[in-house]
């Protein structure tokens, strides 16, 4: 046929795309127990317990199948309310625990090492690769009081001569003005600059 029909046409999608194109809700349905069984004879059509091992390969062994499951799926409801707050423009912190600045900012990084808690039992080997990039490190180091100080105008060191003024300038100029980071290694440390 010049042109078969769908229905007769076998797709073939790689692995990486499905997972990429599976939404939060999607993972929450399949995780439940409606795809779980205790039956032997009935196995072959759940996919759980018979998968959870190779789909959630750094799941905590030490606990029953079906509970470290359970709290799995609930840390990822959390995420995925928290992610819809933010979706929503609603406010990053969890307000109702949030007394100061460094309670706010510890709510948020909860919520940072709870994404890492979820990548890390999904695929250990994507935690390993992000921890060394130090994606991990860099959200928490953003994510500090400090930081946000820095938002509120707080500890900007000005400069104070015309000799710093133009070793800043060529420092700036790596940015492509405030586009990029500009990166320079002095001794062993890899020193970043952006526009702030």
């Amino acid at each position: 046929k010049k042109n078969p029909s769908m229905a007769n046409t076998k797709i073939i999608a790689p692995h990486d795309d499905i997972i990429a194109h599976t939404d939060f809700y999607t993972w929450q349905a399949v995780l439940s127990d409606a795809f779980h069984t205790q039956s032997r004879s009935e196995a072959s059509r759940a996919l759980w317990p018979r998968l959870t091992y190779r789909v959630l390969k750094g799941l905590d062994r030490s606990k029953d199948e079906g509970t470290a499951r359970i709290d799995f799926l609930n840390e990822l409801n959390e995420i995925r309310n928290y992610r819809n707050r933010l979706s929503h423009n609603d406010c990053i912190w969890i307000k109702i625990h949030s007394k100061n600045l460094q309670s706010a900012v510890e709510t948020i990084r909860e919520k940072i090492n709870k994404i890492e808690g979820l990548i890390k039992t999904i695929n250990p080997q994507v935690h390993l690769s992000l921890t060394k990039w130090g994606s991990f490190y860099h959200a928490k180091r953003i994510c500090s009081q400090k930081e946000a100080e820095l938002h509120l105008g707080k500890g900007i060191i000005n400069s104070t001569t015309d000799e710093m003024n133009t070793i800043l300038d060529q420092l700036y100029a790596l940015t492509a003005d405030g586009k990029l980071t500009g990166v320079i290694k002095r001794n062993t440390n890899n020193i970043a600059f952006h526009k702030f």
